[in-house]
Parts: structure tokens; C-alpha cells; sequence
């Protein structure tokens, strides 16, 4: 009977998980409150990465972290970053902390800007 149950409750598990995390994600998209705080978390990334020197010996990767820093501040970007952040970790949610999130952010920052695993 024990190994019954515990079959269903797998075969439950595995049967729903999908559906409820992307529903989950998707209800975190709509909230404001969250949106909001991933909006000051990529703000903050922006001014530091718009801070950062200069590598000469990888320029693209500069010139692509640097340009998507200028978008960041100059234009609404917070909607791209939440789908990319709340897609990457699925242990996002609404509880999560604000280091969480500015650790999602730089986590993230390099794909939203475009940068190849060769550009490294």
C-alpha cells in the first residue's frame, strides 16, 4: 500500500509540476510588487556595470555590458529582465530577497545583453 502511495504522489508530482511552476512564474510576471523590486535591482546593476573599467582585452564583452547598462537607465527594460530572471531560477518568488534578486540580475545581465560564451 505504502509503495502505492508513493507511486501517485510521483506520478502527481511529475504530472503538474510543469504547469503550476510556469503558472507561478507567470502570476510573479503580474505582480507589481515584485516587478517593482527587480526594477531597482537592475537600476543598481546598471550603475555599477555602467561604472566598470574598461578591459581591454575583451572589449566586446565590455561594449555589450556597457550598452545594455545606457538601455537599462534610459528605458523600461525591468519586464525583459523579470521573464529572464524568474525563467533562469525557479525558486524565485515573492519571498525572495533583494540579494536574490541582485544576484539573479548580474546572473542574467550578460545573456540579456547578448554576450557569447566565446566574448567571455
Amino acid at each position: 500500500m505504502k509503495k502505492l502511495l508513493s507511486a501517485i504522489v510521483i506520478i502527481l508530482l511529475f504530472s503538474t509540476s510543469y504547469a503550476q511552476d510556469f503558472k507561478a512564474q507567470a502570476a510573479l510576471l503580474k505582480n507589481q510588487e515584485f516587478v517593482s523590486r527587480v526594477e531597482i535591482a537592475i537600476t543598481k546593476v546598471a550603475n555599477q556595470v555602467g561604472s566598470e573599467l574598461k578591459d581591454v582585452n575583451k572589449p566586446i564583452l565590455y561594449a555589450k555590458r556597457h550598452k545594455l547598462s545606457y538601455h537599462v537607465i534610459n528605458n523600461d527594460m525591468t519586464l525583459i529582465f523579470a521573464k529572464s530572471i524568474v525563467s533562469a531560477n525557479t525558486d524565485i518568488n515573492l519571498n525572495s530577497t533583494d540579494n536574490d534578486l541582485l544576484f539573479m540580475v548580474t546572473s542574467v545581465w550578460d545573456n540579456v545583453a547578448g554576450v557569447q560564451a566565446d566574448e567571455k
